[in-house]
């Protein structure tokens, strides 16, 4: 439940205190407050790993698709390795097309959480791009898996789920062109 009528939630963005930052981040979310994209926009830029997460979750459920190159960027920062889970639901939420390729490399990051949300973005994107893509896709996830990229069982079932993504939507985009 946010904290007050919306009255605030900007000003509260600004404040020192981490918590009350993430409180507003997370009211300016859920009142669907876009006159706060701004300024969440300059906290996700300033990467305070304190704030991070809920000004990530906010922006995802605000839709701000301007947000999109800041959070490949902290997703690919090695200081939020096992703070990602927020940044790639705010992904999810967003036009990921672009990072269709920048996704392959989440299906083999350590936490849980990051490799599933990277293996929806995957699935939801996969009838977006050209064949092409996805044919190299499937061949860069297939020789990860046989250089042994991935020697847990679960993680291996995970990228070969995928792969039989890739593949299948290789093969319906193949069908209807011989359709034609």
């Amino acid at each position: 439940m946010p904290v007050d009528d919306g009255e605030g939630i900007v000003a509260r963005l600004g404040s020192r205190d981490p918590e009350v930052v993430k409180q507003a981040a997370f009211d300016a979310a859920d009142m669907a407050r876009v006159d706060a994209v701004p300024s969440l926009l300059k906290l996700l830029e300033a990467g305070d790993l304190a704030t991070m997460g809920a000004v990530a979750y906010a922006l995802g459920e605000l839709q701000a698709e301007q947000a999109r190159p800041r959070l490949m960027e902290l997703l690919k920062d090695a200081r939020t390795a096992g703070r990602r889970g927020s940044l790639m639901y705010a992904m999810m939420c967003l036009d990921c097309k672009d990072h269709f390729h920048d996704m392959l490399a989440f299906l083999f990051d350590d936490s849980f959480e990051v490799r599933c949300k990277a293996a929806m973005i995957l699935e939801a994107t996969a009838g977006d791009m050209a064949v092409d893509a996805l044919v190299a896709s499937r061949s860069e996830l297939a020789k990860r898996l046989r250089e042994g990229a991935e020697e847990d069982d679960d993680r291996r079932a995970e990228v070969e789920a995928v792969l039989e993504t890739l593949s299948e939507e290789i093969r319906r985009r193949e069908s209807e062109l011989e359709g034609e």
